[in-house]
């Protein structure tokens, strides 16, 4: 009798072992095969500049099967860098899961900046200072118009349009930049009709912390539209230029050219010359000035001097 337990205990256990590996066996076989493509989109914009639809279409233009194919066949790296030579794709990874479905993660591009080349050239420009072709998106973006290449615009300006796009001040103050030349960009806000100019693209932090208090405590006081230009070029100063309204009144005059000097007489001549007034009239200085303010016209030197005690350098 303990023998015929022994035995059938023993029938019991093999065929258990038995049934295990053959369920495994049959398991792992039916899911050697990809079951299925889950795709996942991430876009910080909600822009959809790319969608699921768009990542079939790139896999099926690179010939590459992915559902019904043998898990061991699908190379991830392949179908990333297929989806990589996207304009619109940041990155993109992928991964197989137990049930044998691929999950595919795409992070779409951040654009920052429209450009708008006086070259006829017209893109969007991301946060690593990629371009991105504008297509059928309508972005609400600062503009970039001028004289702008796209070397100038990857390698320039890239990282003061991140600065304007990351700042909850300026970012919805700032309109358009407009690139004169490579030395000289020109802003325009939504605060006042005046012109800003910026200079080279660099020390944005520093001249727009600058601009930030004079617009604070200088134009919330003498008006927003008292000057036609703001210059923010130079360290610790600002160069405003006053409308025509009020250049009479406060801008320096422009000097007019002096006359020839006539010819020096071999002796004195018989009338004296006039004595000069003993207290000539001063020129009438502007009232509470606030930045130093030049004629319509006039060249800002470089080395121009605060013009204000209640200016506040940066």
């Amino acid at each position: 009798m303990k023998t015929f337990l022994k035995l059938l205990l023993l029938v019991l256990v093999a065929g258990a072992i038995i049934f295990t590996v053959v369920h495994r066996n049959t398991t792992q076989g039916e899911i050697k095969k990809c079951t299925g493509v889950e795709i996942t989109i991430v876009d910080s914009l909600q822009m959809c500049f790319i969608q699921a639809s768009d990542v079939r279409d790139i896999l099926n233009k690179k010939k590459i099967k992915i559902e019904g194919e043998p898990i061991d066949s699908i190379n991830n790296s392949v179908i990333t860098e297929a989806l990589a030579e996207s304009p619109y794709v940041d990155t993109a990874t992928c991964f197989h899961t137990n049930t044998g479905k691929l999950c595919i993660e795409v992070v779409t591009k951040q654009p920052v900046l429209h450009v708008m080349a006086e070259n006829g050239q017209e893109y969007y420009l991301d946060r690593h200072g990629c371009t991105m072709p504008i297509g059928g998106f309508n972005v609400n973006l600062n503009i970039a118009t001028g004289r702008i290449s796209k070397d100038f615009a990857t390698k320039q300006l890239t990282a003061m349009a991140c600065y304007i796009q990351d700042d909850p001040f300026w970012q919805p103050l700032v309109q358009q930049f407009h690139v004169v030349s490579e030395r000289k960009i020109e802003m325009y806000t939504r605060l006042g009709e005046h012109t800003v100019i910026l200079g080279e693209p660099k020390d944005i932090e520093e001249k727009l912390t600058k601009l930030r208090t004079f617009y604070k405590e200088g134009l919330s006081k003498a008006g927003w539209d008292t000057y036609s230009t703001i210059d923010i070029r130079y360290k610790g100063i600002v160069v405003g230029e006053r409308k025509d309204k009020d250049k009479k009144k406060h801008a320096n005059p422009t000097p007019t050219p002096a006359a020839p000097a006539p010819a020096k007489p071999t002796q004195a001549p018989a009338t004296p010359a006039q004595p000069k007034p003993a207290n000539p009239p001063k020129q009438e200085a502007p009232e509470n000035p606030v930045v130093q303010e030049t004629p319509a016209n006039a060249e800002t030197p470089a080395n121009a001097a605060p013009a204000a005690n209640n200016q506040q350098d940066q």
